[in-house]
Formats: C-alpha cells, structure tokens, sequence
C-alpha cells in the first residue's frame, strides 16, 4: 500500500511541475544585452514676454 501512495505522490507532483511550465513563454535561451539607447527629450525654448509691446501705464 506504501508504494501505491509514494507513487500517487510522484503523479501528482510530476503533474503540478509539469503545469508550472505552461505559463512560460518566450526564448528559451538568455538573449544578448542591448546598450540602452537615450532617446533626446525635445526642449523648447523659455517663453519670454514680448518686449516691443507698448507699454500703456
């Protein structure tokens, strides 16, 4: 009876093995490093006022 349930135990521990590996997805190899690119924030110009409106105090 002992070897009945040491076996039980294998199947379903081979079972839930065997499921945790069906969720992963992708390469099965470890892919090269890419050099992280920057990519420039464009910056705009600082907003000054317009200093050739006349000035009507």
């Amino acid at each position: 009876m002992k070897s009945v349930l040491d076996l039980s135990r294998i199947a379903v521990l081979s079972t839930l093995a065997m499921l945790a590996g069906c969720g992963q997805k992708g390469p099965l190899y470890m892919p090269a490093a890419k050099p992280a690119v920057a990519t420039p924030v464009p910056q705009t110009p600082p907003v000054t006022p317009d200093t050739t409106a006349p000035n009507n105090n």
